[in-house]
């Protein structure tokens, strides 16, 4: 859809310029699904579980949800991407995540503890500092 879009590949750094030029927040979902905005993110959660119909629905709803709660546009985006993937990595140890299977479980991904600092290495910002408290301004 970005190439689509926009004419340009499909990559962290047209996704990156994209977010310079219009001074927005840019969500390149993929393997690794990149957040580029004020800063830089890749989010390693995730895999070929998410390519199926209506997942990225699910994540465009997410990001709404948690802008409309009061999160910068880019907290909002990387903390979706991140609690996204990770809610269908869970799923698919079991069944194929599908849009209503995610719908129903996030919930339940989302209420579970934080993993310790030092294996919270999913989501980095360009300078890998690491995220510990995903969806919380650091």
């Amino acid at each position: 859809e970005f190439q689509r879009l926009t004419g340009a590949k499909a990559d962290y750094q047209a996704a990156a310029a994209l977010a310079k030029r219009t001074n927005a927040v840019v969500l390149l979902k993929g393997n690794p699904t990149f957040v580029t905005g004020k800063q830089r993110w890749v989010i390693t959660e995730g895999g070929p579980e998410l390519a199926t119909i209506g997942t990225g629905d699910v994540l465009a709803g997410m990001i709404a949800a948690f802008w409309s709660a009061g999160q910068t546009a880019e907290t909002a985006a990387r903390s979706a991407a991140f609690w996204h993937a990770r809610t269908a990595a869970h799923l698919a140890q079991t069944q194929t995540p599908t849009a209503d299977t995610l719908l129903t479980h996030l919930p339940k991904t989302t209420l579970r503890p934080h993993p310790p600092a030092q294996r919270c290495a999913t989501i980095k910002s360009r300078t890998n500092r690491q995220a510990t408290s995903i969806g919380v301004e650091q």
